[in-house]
């Protein structure tokens, strides 16, 4: 795989090693901010967005697969 990149072996390895660590060091950080987190913080965020046609150029395809999300719920008031 290496030759066929026009690099040495071990720069491939390194570059490998690297992705790895990347990728290990933002999954920790994604379950770090997730522990500090709570459903109401992140509904209350949602919560600020406006309920508001998308902008031109912005929709959907009519053809999605996906089905449309359910209603989110309003974060409790404190």
């Amino acid at each position: 795989m290496a030759a066929s990149r026009g690099e040495s072996l071990n720069h491939y390895i390194e570059s490998i090693v690297a992705r790895a660590l990347v990728a290990e060091e933002t999954a920790r950080r994604i379950l770090l901010r997730r522990e500090r987190g709570t459903p109401s913080k992140a509904l209350a965020v949602l919560d600020r967005i406006p309920d508001r046609a998308p902008q031109p150029g912005d929709a959907r395809s009519p053809d999605a697969t996906k089905p449309p999300r359910p209603a989110r719920r309003k974060a409790p008031k404190h």
